[in-house]
């Protein structure tokens, strides 16, 4: 005679509620944390967003030294961060033949303030030579940019 023993329906009742208890908890922690480390990520990028939202340059005034002939010319491009929000700008000069010199020294403005950004060492640079200017910031989107205007570019 054979005999049928196994565990009772009782017993796999509980043993079957409790893994699946434990498994919750274990799932719930997990995603728990990564909620957590979700939402801190997100705060960061949207304050920044809300930030740069507030943010503008502009050039005022662009001095080019010794950019005559041949002559290494020295780019002076005085910057206002015409914004509410402090900004850290680089500038470029594109020459219109497309070859172009850069500054990547982050020049920082707070709200407000005037600064300049130099290029060095600019060759070939002179009249006929400028196609334009950009200053960026470390915001994306906020720049300024402009081509030769007499009322705004001065030769030494």
């Amino acid at each position: 005679m054979m005999s049928n023993k196994g565990i009772s329906p009782l017993i796999a009742a509980v043993l079957l509620i409790a893994f699946t208890v434990a498994l919750s908890t274990i799932i719930m922690g997990w995603m728990s944390s990564m909620t957590r480390e979700t939402t801190t990520s997100v705060s960061g990028k949207v304050g920044s967003t809300l930030d740069c939202s507030n943010a503008a340059v502009s050039i005022k005034h662009i001095y080019i030294s010794n950019g005559t002939g041949t002559n290494d010319a020295n780019v002076t491009i005085s910057i206002a961060n015409s914004g509410y929000y402090a900004i850290q700008a680089t500038g470029a000069f594109y020459k219109s033949d497309g070859t172009s010199c850069t500054n990547t020294t982050k020049v920082n403005l707070s709200t407000g303030e005037v600064g300049k950004i130099v290029i060095h060492n600019c060759p070939n640079t002179n009249t006929a030579t400028f196609g334009s200017v950009i200053v960026n910031t470390q915001c994306g989107g906020v720049y300024d940019e402009t081509t030769y205007d007499s009322n705004l570019v001065t030769y030494g």
